[in-house]
């Protein structure tokens, strides 16, 4: 089937400073959106400024920001300027008014020439062209969107998306009277009473991000030929075939090109004209950027054309350009503000201009180029990686988007699991206390409320556990005496007869003492029992005859010398019991 809708390749190339606002709220505000410092202008990223790892004191300059206060702002910024700028420019020029910002990509952030802004701009040049001399009404000339005749929506363009801008300074050229009745000459505005013949740079002065000379990007151009011939085929009603076949010839490229390229051609040389009539300090300049482009452009190609656009296009390209034959003035008169008039009609008397170092430009003229076989295969390559590269992009934020939202439930976690450790941890509970800090760290690592918490509780519960295995040793210990202590008791006094390598171990009558006190002391007797009588009785035998000679005397007497020691362990019924059995 064939395609209704014949697609053009093109490059648009940025002849002179084109801009494109995105409304008085994406201005940039001096001392919120951006900040001057050394002659340079930073483009603030707010959101960048208010990341935990900004290093910006965010307390401190939320109250900088409501007051406005610039000098404030770049203080507390200056040394984190390039860590939270989007974008940085060169600063030879300066204006008291917000900077008119460029309308950007939402999601790549790049500047981007809206199709319909370049349809809009069309659409001027088809009205002179279609419109018979006394039509005015553009109903009549393009038809109506209702009824589904307006011709413009055979013709589209795509959104065309470039690398960067540049800040570019713009002043107000304007006709003021001359010294001689009825004349006029050209002047630079410095205020809304003030218009002199020397240029300043600075005064009435406006800043534009803007799109800058040289730049190129690619688009994509769609006319509906097809669509418009079964359209008119149809034999419709109340629909308006209003010159059907100039609008058919021009839904072919090279028509079309050839019509914008008669347009702007007649345009600038009513400009120049109108630049060589009223002179004043630095026209020459203006002429010159204007010669440029009207030498520098073939205006008979079918392949290219020059289109101005955008801000700073002034009255006569948008709807004042097929009224005029020229763009001289007759009549200034005061309505609220001058008005240039011309035949009675109202012209303008005044022009934007663009300022970039010693160039001065008229602003948003750009050239449409249509890609030749090998250029639309090279550069589908390199939009085939943009569009790759876009993707990535918004991936890149989903999932910025999600890890910040998953960062969001961890800190409301991690905080509440914080204050479950210190009730734990209130209530004695240190094991539960530390489990649930443990967990809070396990969620964010890099938090505050965790760490001293951990190292505390853990050398406590170290403490304890140490406390709690010397107790165990100890009672193990305690256990183990207590076990031997029984195996002694209930040895009864069989320790008396113990030898060791042929020799008993109690030697003499002291250790015997000092042993049966011991056992006497653990088993809880006062005095040895009549069941180990024998064993001792049998074990003071021994030692009495083991006794030297000269020692017998302590052993003679019951009263005396041994038996005092003797006495210890043995009760008073039975000392003499037992003293019979080893005397004899």
């Amino acid at each position: 089937m064939e395609e209704l809708n014949k697609k053009y390749p093109i490059e648009i190339e940025i002849v002179t400073p084109v801009s494109i606002g995105g409304g008085a709220e994406k201005d940039w505000v001096n001392g919120l959106d951006f900040v001057e410092s050394e002659n340079k202008i930073y483009k603030l990223n707010l959101r960048r400024l208010f990341q935990p790892d900004s290093g910006v004191d965010v307390e401190r300059l939320l109250p900088l920001f409501e007051k406005r206060d610039k000098q404030g702002v770049l203080r507390l910024l200056r040394n984190k300027l390039d860590r939270v700028s989007d974008a940085v420019f060169d600063m030879t020029f300066y204006s008291a008014n917000d900077i008119k910002a460029f309308i950007k990509n939402e999601l790549s952030g790049k500047p981007v020439i809206p199709g319909s802004s370049l349809k809009g701009a069309i659409r001027s040049v088809l009205f002179k062209e279609l419109k018979d001399p006394t039509e005015k009404k553009e109903k009549i000339v393009f038809g109506e969107s209702d009824k589904g005749d307006e011709f413009m929506r055979f013709l589209k363009f795509s959104d065309v998306e470039f690398e960067k801008t540049g800040l570019v300074n713009t002043k107000i050229f304007n006709l003021r009277s001359g010294e001689k009745p009825g004349s006029f000459e050209g002047g630079w505005k410095h205020s809304w009473a003030e218009t002199t013949s020397a240029y300043k740079p600075s005064g009435f002065n406006t800043i534009y991000e803007a799109l800058m000379p040289g730049q190129r990007a690619d688009g994509v151009m769609l006319l509906s030929d097809k669509l418009f011939d079964l359209f008119y085929r149809s034999d419709l009603e109340d629909v308006s075939y209003f010159k059907v076949d100039d609008k058919r010839r021009l839904l072919d490229v090279s028509n079309l090109f050839q019509c914008i390229n008669v347009h702007t051609r007649a345009y600038l040389d009513k400009e120049i004209e109108f630049f060589n009539t009223y002179r004043t300090d630095r026209v020459d300049s203006i002429l010159d950027s204007l010669n440029e482009i009207r030498s520098g452009s073939d205006f008979r190609s079918s392949s290219s054309c020059i289109l101005k656009m955008a801000a700073g296009s002034g009255f006569h390209s948008i709807t004042g350009d097929w009224q005029f034959g020229d763009f001289s003035i007759d009549e200034i008169r005061s309505q609220g503000r001058n008005r240039g008039y011309f035949n009675d009609r109202p012209s303008a008397k005044s022009r934007k201009i663009a300022i970039t170092k010693d160039a001065f430009y008229l602003m948003g003229f750009v050239r449409l180029r249509l890609l030749s076989e090998e250029e639309i295969q090279e550069k589908g390559q390199r939009q085939k990686a943009r569009f790759e590269a876009i993707e990535h992009l918004r991936k890149q934020e989903v999932e910025r988007k999600r890890e910040e939202l998953e960062r969001q439930e961890n800190r409301k976690r991690y905080d509440t699991l914080i204050q479950e450790a210190r009730a734990c941890d209130q209530r004695g509970d240190r094991k539960a206390a530390l489990a649930k800090y443990n967990a809070a760290a396990a969620i964010c690592p890099d938090g505050s409320l965790h760490e001293v918490p951990i190292q505390e509780i853990e050398l406590f519960l170290q403490r304890q556990l140490e406390k709690e295995e010397l107790e165990k040793q100890n009672a193990e210990a305690e256990r183990e005496r207590l076990r031997k202590q029984q195996v002694f008791v209930e040895g009864g006094l069989a320790f008396l007869t113990e030898e060791r390598n042929g020799r008993f171990v109690v030697k003499d009558l002291k250790m015997a003492v000092n042993r049966v006190e011991s056992w006497l002391k653990k088993s809880g007797n006062q005095y040895v029992p009549i069941d180990q009588e024998e064993i001792l009785i049998q074990a003071l035998i021994r030692l009495y005859k083991a006794e030297k000679k000269r020692e017998l005397k302590r052993w003679e007497k019951q009263s005396e010398g041994h038996w005092k020691s003797i006495s210890k362990i043995v009760s008073a019924d039975r000392i003499e019991i037992v003293f019979k059995k080893v005397i004899g």
